[in-house]
């Protein structure tokens, strides 16, 4: 395939990927199946024939340029793993995906790193370096070298295949970003239109395209595969990064069903690897990638922020000025009652809610107290998805209203749904003019890198006093050990801890240290 022409060739491949991620998911399933197996099969045949033909003299040296030669190389050709994530991309049209997801990433990466491993080294011990160092068509020259024309074209076809399952799967992927920012207002909303046909989302579709075909025609292709290596050595460094905020930051919603090992060793390890292969890039190649950051971040600046209330998990780890700003709290829920003494959160993670209950009692000396259940979703999510409680919810409920009953309480149990847990708890302090909040906590976790949490700012601007609670699976409290600095605050301590030994039952020991 020496005569035919790059770039009219890649623009006809391009507008065949596009119609087929048109078409639908099914039909490129389908069709990935049939091109898996047949690649698998070339390549099979391109490395048995080539076995007689391998010389390992033409593996020494094995660093032409040293160690800096080396790291150049691994990031130029980073962008052939683009696929390993593609697939996160379109998760919400996969069966199953907690399961399938995390197997489908780690079975597919362990075949094609065998794959590539084998193929470049018969690559390199068949064909001299000299001859590689310009040539940028190496599959065909190694069929050549083993077979002749007719083995060059076949392996030709398998790259050529090869290359285009990428584009078609990397299309697919890639059309599901501007899709998910138009729905959450940060991009147009024609782009998130589905059509009836299809069930896919055109729009974005070829507006991918487009812009992919604009790269195909005006940039070279080695400026391509710097800019691709070194934009997805910087989302593999950002994918790391995310790892590492989720587990710090702990949302409610956050309960994956495969959980990353060594943590966070490999997400660090991720990181500075990636800021190693970025620096053997260039300068060029990292200005590019940075200038494509620095668009998108232009773009939301300039129309996504205004459009856009949502602040993100990192936004929580900020101070929580907005929700000192009355104007931009949520209403109330017309259940919630009209004052509490006492309010007790659940976020679906308790140990023991009727602990938590029964201390809240022992605060409220009789009053009203409210215990309000609160799930958290992604922020992606609609609300309208979670109108009904869930089976644990209602278990929940009737736990806690059986005991309320049984110690003759004055309690009501509420549910909620929120986006943003800080600002819910927030505001319903607030709303019922509460004195006490009584809330569990698992403290610091030995995984932890930072000793922030995000609902730490709200803590310190609460209107009301804090209890926080670490279950450490005692039920039967005896002996209370109370901790008393002399200050403003010192009365108030020693009458919680009385309230709470009088419910329990228990015994206070009292703890001062006093300066010599």
């Amino acid at each position: 395939m020496r005569g035919t022409k790059m770039q009219p060739a890649a623009s006809a491949l391009l507008i065949g990927v596009t119609v087929l991620n048109v078409l639908g998911i099914k039909a490129i399933g389908r069709l990935q199946k049939v091109v898996l197996v047949s690649v698998i099969i070339g390549l099979s045949i391109l490395v048995y024939m080539g076995i007689s033909a391998f010389s390992p003299e033409l593996l020494v040296p094995a660093f032409t340029h040293e160690t800096h030669g080396f790291i150049s190389a691994v990031a130029f050709v980073y962008v052939s793993y683009a696929g390993v994530t593609k697939v996160g991309a379109i998760a919400e049209e996969v069966k199953n995906p907690g399961r399938n997801l995390p197997l489908g990433i780690i079975v597919s990466l362990l075949i094609v790193m065998a794959i590539y491993a084998i193929v470049v080294f018969l690559l390199v011990g068949v064909v001299p370096a000299a001859e590689l160092a310009q040539d940028l068509h190496p599959i065909y020259t190694l069929g050549v070298a083993i077979g002749g024309g007719a083995m060059g074209q076949l392996a030709a076809v398998i790259a050529v295949v090869t290359m285009t399952s990428m584009g078609l799967a990397g299309l697919l992927a890639a059309s599901r970003f501007p899709f998910a920012m138009s729905r959450d207002d940060l991009l147009p909303a024609a782009i998130q239109r589905i059509n009836p046909q299809f069930k896919t989302p055109v729009t974005a579709i070829l507006l991918t395209a487009l812009v992919m075909g604009f790269v195909i025609i005006f940039l070279p292709v080695m400026e391509i595969a710097k800019l691709a290596s070194s934009f997805k050595i910087m989302v593999f460094m950002v994918i790391n990064a995310t790892l590492i905020v989720l587990r710090q930051s702990a949302p409610h919603w956050y309960q994956p069903s495969f959980k990353s090992p060594l943590y966070p060793s490999i997400q660090i390890f991720g990181i500075i690897v990636g800021v190693i292969l970025l620096v053997s890039m260039g300068i060029t190649a990292i200005g590019a990638a940075f200038a494509i950051i620095g668009a998108g971040v232009l773009l939301y600046l300039m129309y996504g922020r205004k459009r856009t209330d949502r602040r993100g998990v990192v936004g929580r780890f900020q101070s929580r000025m907005d929700l000192l700003n009355q104007e931009s709290v949520a209403e109330l829920d017309e259940a919630l009652p009209v004052a509490a003494e006492v309010v007790v959160p659940l976020f679906g993670r308790e140990r023991s809610p009727e602990t938590l209950v029964e201390m809240g009692a022992s605060l409220a000396g009789g009053k009203k107290i409210d215990v309000l259940h609160v799930t958290e979703i992604p922020e992606q999510t609609f609300l309208t998805d979670f109108l009904e409680d869930d089976v644990q919810t209602i278990a929940i409920e009737r736990r806690v209203t059986a005991m309320a009953v049984e110690e003759d309480l004055d309690l009501s149990f509420n549910t909620t749904v929120s986006r943003d847990v800080g600002r819910t708890v927030h505001h319903v302090t607030n709303r019922l003019e509460c004195e006490w909040v009584v809330m569990e906590w698992d403290g610091q976790r030995a995984s932890d890198l930072f000793s922030s949490h995000p609902i730490g700012w709200i803590q310190d601007h609460l209107s009301c006093n804090l209890a926080v609670f670490k279950d450490a699976g005692v039920r039967y409290i005896r002996q209370i050990l109370v901790y008393v600095e002399l200050g403003p605050h010192d009365t108030l301590v020693v009458q919680t801890a009385d309230h709470l030994a009088q419910t329990y039952g228990a015994e206070l020991n009292f703890l001062c240290f006093i300066s010599g």
